[in-house]
């Protein structure tokens, strides 16, 4: 039996494919300089959607 073990995992969902697919339905944050700060989660007096995909990574060692 090993005495260590490394386990990883990863996703990635900001391809460009998906990126298009929120654009298209509305749901994605407006990007550059239309708003400070994209991501609004906790504002919930937002006028507009603020969803932002972002990149996960874990690493067990």
């Amino acid at each position: 039996m090993a005495e260590d073990f490394i386990a990883a995992a990863v996703e990635c969902p900001t391809g460009p494919l998906t990126i298009d697919q929120m654009k298209s339905i509305r749901i994605y944050a407006p990007f550059g300089n239309e708003i400070d700060y994209p991501s609004r989660s906790m504002d919930f007096n937002k006028a507009q959607n603020t969803m932002v995909l972002g990149k996960g990574l874990m690493l067990f060692s």
